[in-house]
C-alpha cells in the first residue's frame, strides 16, 4: 500500500508489485464511450500519459489479467467489462526514444521500435496463420533494422495491423505513446520535413479509412498540424489541455490529492503540496502534477523533515523551446517574462495546432509553453496565463529565461 514507484509506466508491473496506484481506471470507460476512430490526447510531461496507455492495453488485450484490476473503479462497469475486457488485439508502441541527430538515425530508431513489436508478434502468435505476404514483410523488417529498407519500414505499421487482423479476425486497437517526439526532436536539425513526409506513409494507410482498425489512441504534448500526419484521418478527435474531457484522468484532482495524503498520513501538508505542485487548470478542473506529488510523498515518508524538491526539472528535453528562442528576436518578451516571474498573468493567443513553419516564430513559444506545462490559464476559458506553481517557476527561470538571456546578450 505504501510502496511508491516513480517513473514506471508499466501498469501490470505496478499492480502485481503491490505499489501505490492512484485509480485512473475510469479513463478506460471514457475512451471507450466517447472516442473517435483516431484520438489524440495532449498533456505536459509527467502527467501519467504512458501509464494510462499501459493500463488501457492491459484491459483490452486478449488474455487480459482480471487480477490487476481488482478493487479499481472500472471493475464495477459490467457492461464495459462484458463488451471489451480481454476482447481486442492491441498494438502498443512508444516513439519517445526516437531522437536521432539526422534522418537516418531517426529511421533506424523507428525500425528498432517496430521490429521489437514485430518480433514479439511472430514469437507469440502461430505465424502459419499470418498472411504470407504480411509475414514476409515483417521478417524483412526485422532482419534489416540496422539498415532499414524505407519502403518496408513505411509499410511496417500497416503490415503489423493487417497481420493481427487476419490472425484474430477482429479489428485492431492501436496505442501510440509520444507520437510527436520523433518530429519535435528533428526540429532545427534539417530533417524535419523528411520525417513528416515519411510519417505520412507510415501512419497514412492505418489512420485513413482502414476497416481493420477499431480505433487509435495517440498521446503527445503537441498536435502537429501538418497535412502529412492526420490528413484524411477518419473522425479525428483531439483533446488538449484546453478541454474538459479526460481532465481527471491525467494528473491529480483535488479529491485525488486529498485521498493520497490521507492514505500516507500527510493530510496536514496539503498547503505545501498546493504551493509546489498544484495550480494547473485542465479544462475547468484544477490539477496537480501527479509525478512530482507522489515523489514528494515518498520523500516525506522516508524523511518527515524533507523540504519540497524540483522533481520536474530535467525530466525531459526542452530543445524545441531553446530552438525557437535561438531563431527569434526576444526583446519584446522581457516585460511579459517579468510579469510571469512576479506571479502575474500574461495574454496568450493559444494555438492548438502547430505547423512546421510555426517553430520559426517567437509567437509560437507562448503556445508551446502552455502545451508543455510551463503556463496554465488563470481561470477556465481565460486568455490570461500564469506559471502554475513554485516547481515550474524554478524550471521556467532556469530553462526559458536563461535561454532568452543568452540569446539577448550572447546571440546564442
Amino acid at each position: 500500500m505504501n510502496k511508491i514507484k516513480i517513473g514506471s509506466d508499466n501498469f501490470p508491473s505496478l499492480r502485481k508489485g503491490g505499489f501505490y496506484y492512484v485509480d485512473k481506471s475510469m479513463f478506460i470507460k471514457e475512451i471507450l464511450e466517447s472516442s473517435g476512430q483516431v484520438n489524440l490526447i495532449t498533456r505536459p510531461r509527467r502527467f501519467g500519459k504512458s501509464l494510462n496507455m499501459s493500463m488501457l492495453k492491459a484491459y483490452l488485450e486478449i488474455g487480459a489479467d482480471p487480477g490487476i484490476f481488482k478493487g479499481l473503479a472500472i471493475e464495477g462497469e459490467k457492461e464495459i467489462h462484458d463488451k471489451h475486457f480481454g476482447k481486442h488485439p492491441v498494438l502498443h508502441m512508444s516513439l519517445a526514444g526516437i531522437n536521432g541527430e539526422n534522418f537516418n538515425d531517426c529511421i533506424k530508431d523507428l525500425a528498432h521500435v517496430l521490429s521489437g513489436a514485430s518480433l514479439n508478434l511472430l514469437l507469440t502468435l502461430d505465424s502459419e496463420k499470418i498472411d504470407i505476404h504480411n509475414k514476409q514483410n515483417i521478417e524483412k523488417l526485422i532482419s534489416s533494422v540496422e539498415n532499414p529498407d524505407l519502403a518496408v519500414l513505411k509499410a511496417g505499421l500497416e503490415n503489423l495491423t493487417s497481420a493481427l487482423y487476419y490472425y484474430y479476425g477482429k479489428e485492431i486497437v492501436i496505442l501510440i505513446d509520444d507520437y510527436d517526439s520523433i518530429v519535435t526532436h528533428a526540429i532545427g536539425k534539417g530533417h524535419e520535413k523528411r520525417i513528416l513526409e515519411f510519417l505520412s506513409g507510415f501512419f497514412g494507410n492505418v489512420f485513413k479509412g482502414n476497416d481493420q482498425v477499431d480505433f487509435v489512441v495517440l498521446t503527445g504534448r503537441l498536435r502537429i498540424a501538418n497535412e502529412s500526419i492526420f490528413s484524411g484521418a477518419n473522425n479525428l478527435k483531439v483533446t488538449s489541455v484546453s478541454d474538459s474531457q479526460y481532465s481527471s484522468c491525467f494528473g491529480l484532482s483535488d479529491e485525488d490529492a486529498a485521498r493520497v495524503l490521507d492514505d500516507f498520513g500527510l493530510s496536514g501538508s496539503m498547503e505545501t503540496f498546493r504551493e509546489w505542485y498544484d495550480g494547473y487548470l485542465i479544462g475547468s478542473k484544477r490539477i496537480f502534477n501527479i509525478s512530482s506529488f507522489l515523489s514528494y510523498c515518498g520523500d516525506l515518508m522516508s524523511n518527515p523533515g524533507q523540504e519540497p524538491k524540483y522533481y520536474w526539472a530535467n525530466s525531459s528535453s526542452n530543445d524545441i523551446i531553446t530552438y525557437i528562442i535561438s531563431k527569434s528576436e526576444t526583446d519584446d518578451m522581457l516585460p511579459d517574462l517579468e510579469k510571469l516571474l512576479l506571479g502575474e498573468a500574461v495574454t496568450v493567443d493559444l494555438r492548438e495546432n502547430i505547423c512546421l513553419d510555426d517553430f520559426n516564430h517567437i509567437s509560437t513559444l507562448w503556445s508551446i509553453l502552455v502545451h508543455y506545462g510551463y503556463l496554465t490559464p488563470k481561470e477556465a476559458g481565460s486568455k490570461e496565463y500564469r506559471i502554475p506553481n513554485k516547481e515550474v517557476r524554478y524550471e521556467f527561470l532556469n530553462k526559458v529565461v536563461r535561454s532568452i538571456s543568452q540569446n539577448l546578450f550572447y546571440g546564442t
